[in-house]
């Protein structure tokens, strides 16, 4: 399982992209909102992730392979969530 992490002020493309391709191909992806069941994007698209977790799940089981783009933004919403 492939899992694409999204937070409030992803950018679209990054993100949405890259779950396309992998679909695409026929890989099995799961979209995981942190902390909300609507992510916001940056340009205020609003999506709906496969599912959702809160930031004590996040750190303790992450999956076999991870999707994610950790920018400074999300590391500082991650220790203040």
């Amino acid at each position: 399982m492939i899992y694409v992490f999204l937070a409030d002020g992803f950018e679209v493309t990054e993100a949405l992209a890259t779950v396309d391709v992998l679909r695409r191909a026929k890989l099995p992806v799961t979209t995981v909102g942190i902390g909300s069941e609507e992510i916001t994007s940056s340009h205020g698209i609003t999506v709906l992730p496969d599912v959702v977790i809160l930031r004590n799940f996040l750190l303790q089981k992450l999956g076999d392979r991870i999707s994610l783009k950790l920018t400074k933004w999300l590391q500082m919403k991650l220790k203040t969530m």
